[in-house]
């Protein structure tokens, strides 16, 4: 997605137990990770910081 878009915010999401792996996920590129199960409320906090509406 990168590579079509160098601007493109990638928010990733697993089920999956990903120990060690949200590190080298963010450092190859996205923008974010959330583990499921996760409250919208999480999501939309999420959604706001890698869109830049709001910054904790």
């Amino acid at each position: 997605l990168k590579e079509i878009d160098p601007s493109a915010r990638i928010l990733i999401s697993s089920g999956y137990a990903v120990e060690g792996r949200p590190q080298s996920l963010l450092s190859a590129g996205a923008a974010g990770f959330l583990q499921k199960p996760y409250r919208v409320g999480t999501l939309a906090a999420t959604l706001r910081r890698i869109l830049g509406g709001d910054n904790p």
